[in-house]
């Protein structure tokens, strides 16, 4: 999964090619959203395309990292106990 998001991250091509595109399924720009890459890139894009900015794409990143960070602390909190005992 983390490989086809890589792969699928927009670095090259911006938002609106893939907004404009009607060839792609719609199924491909709902995993295009939800990548948590995408908003990083597109902020790095509106460095040099100013007028490329887009906010959606952004803050689903934020908050898809968040939802990431919880979900590793509470695997962390839930198996450190038993990962020290291995140890």
């Amino acid at each position: 999964i983390m490989r086809f998001l890589f792969y699928a991250t927009p670095i090259i091509y911006g938002l609106k090619d893939i907004d404009t595109n009607k060839h792609l399924p719609s199924i491909l720009h709902d995993l295009y959203a939800i990548n948590p890459m995408t908003g990083v890139i597109a902020l790095y894009r509106a460095g040099f395309f100013p007028t490329e900015l887009h906010w959606n794409p952004v803050i689903a990143s934020a908050i898809g990292s968040v939802i990431i960070l919880v979900a590793g602390w509470w695997v962390f909190v839930r198996f450190e106990p038993a990962v020290l005992k291995e140890i």
